[in-house]
């Protein structure tokens, strides 16, 4: 049985899928696009004090062969339930040689102490929902229709999920796509493309560089982020 954030966030899902033109992702350009990655929430995390969403960049591989969009059909609450459980189930797995999910778990561990389960408390988020050739978008044929996609999804775990704190990952060359999540404010640049703090429509924002870039000072400045976070 699934919590009612899950299920409230799956219904928002399910509207945002049928209601943009998101199997014409697929239809413009197939070739080396993954599949559509829907965060979900761990029942862990409404039992933390501190809600927090950790955000990557995109999914290398994603329901390729499993995803109802991919193979253009059209979205069911069924379909989507499984694309949101199939992320819970990838999250509960080690974090191996992933530099992003060993952020992610050590980050939640320390933010989310006080849940049921912190290093899964909180939510895994990816700013771009779908890869291409399993990397970034950007040079898909796709890309325009997979952005809007893609801050559609995000701004309903802002709406729905309601975090204290989103962390992106993403690093500095993508700060462009994140002002356009929503109404953005409260702009402060801690340290030039390493550590940026800034509101998205009241939430306290806060981007570093992915964790497996190799940039000079990138552990102070994710310590920092989570100092931050924690404050």
């Amino acid at each position: 049985m699934h919590s009612p954030l899950f299920e409230q966030l799956a219904k928002k899902y399910l509207d945002i899928l049928g209601n943009t033109p998101s199997r014409d992702i697929y239809r413009q350009s197939s070739h080396g696009l993954s599949g559509v990655f829907l965060a979900a929430p761990h029942e862990a995390y409404a039992t933390s004090n501190h809600r927090l969403m950790i955000v990557g960049q995109e999914p290398k591989r994603w329901l390729d062969k499993k995803c109802e969009l991919a193979a253009l059909a059209a979205p069911t609450l069924c379909g989507v339930r499984r694309a949101m459980n199939a992320s819970i189930t990838h999250n509960h797995s080690p974090p191996g040689t992933s530099k992003f999910r060993q952020f992610y778990k050590k980050t939640s561990s320390r933010i989310c102490c006080d849940s049921s389960n912190p290093r899964e408390a909180a939510i895994w988020s990816n700013q771009f929902a779908i890869s291409h050739k399993r990397g970034s978008p950007t040079k898909s044929r796709a890309f325009r229709a997979i952005k809007e996609l893609s801050l559609d999804l995000l701004r309903a775990q802002f709406e729905v999920l309601q975090p204290h704190t989103v962390i992106f990952t993403v690093g500095p060359s993508r700060d462009k796509y994140l002002k356009e999540i929503g109404n953005y404010y409260d702009s402060h640049v801690i340290q030039p493309r390493r550590l940026w703090r800034f509101t998205i429509d009241g939430v306290q924002c806060i981007r570093i560089c992915h964790p497996r870039a190799t940039v000079e000072g990138k552990n102070r400045w994710e310590a920092e982020a989570i100092r931050l976070a924690a404050s």
